[in-house]
């Protein structure tokens, strides 16, 4: 049984070393193992393939950071090293051809191999591509995210990103009313979050 996840696995990695990998490093990405990064200061574009712990199936990790903001759950930055969760935006490839949960079959015969890598390409293109779009040129991308983003379903600790976002394009008034709501949406238990936002407040006021 392992055997034939083992080669299905292999199988499917064949043919993304083959077509999707070059994609990437044609669209500016550079690889380290199954992680690839674009960096166009201060953005840093993260792409990453992980494989499930079932076996039988792997996932495609996108990020997006700003080198200018503190990485996802902590410890030190470097844009050559950072990975997708470490990013502050982040999104997992979808499309049709997905199974549950967003991940990738490896596939049990050829035919089924060759399909689901086909059909993560195809995702790639469009659902890829589109995640990417909206992290394409800074300032204007987030500028544009900051007006339009609807603020009444955005959660506190991504109104302390917003903040910082608006902040380092001096957009003081508005980094303070956004670091404003946090504080008023932060929990009272989330002590860590409620003190980096006044932090925030105490540093741009």
């Amino acid at each position: 049984m392992s055997a034939k996840r083992g080669s299905g696995r292999e199988r499917f990695f064949e043919l993304l070393e083959s077509e999707f990998f070059p994609r990437l490093i044609e669209e500016g990405f550079v690889r380290q193992g199954r992680a690839f990064r674009r960096i166009r200061t201060p953005l840093i574009h993260v792409v990453e393939c992980r494989p499930d712990s079932s076996g039988e199936w792997c996932y495609l990790e996108m990020g997006a950071h700003l080198a200018f903001l503190p990485q996802q759950g902590g410890g030190e930055f470097s844009s050559a090293t950072i990975d997708e969760p470490g990013c502050v935006f982040r999104e997992r490839l979808a499309g049709d051809g997905e199974i549950a949960g967003g991940g990738w079959a490896y596939g049990a015969s050829e035919e089924e191999s060759f399909a689901s890598a086909r059909s993560l390409g195809s995702a790639w293109e469009s659902a890829g591509s589109r995640f990417f779009a909206a992290h394409q040129n800074f300032p204007d991308d987030y500028q544009a995210m900051l007006d339009k983003t609807d603020l009444e379903q955005v959660r506190a600790i991504e109104l302390l990103t917003f903040a910082r976002i608006a902040a380092n394009l001096q957009q003081k008034e508005q980094a303070l009313a956004l670091a404003h709501l946090g504080l008023e949406r932060a929990a009272p238990a989330a002590s860590s979050l409620r003190a980096q936002l006044r932090r925030f407040i105490e540093s741009e006021g």
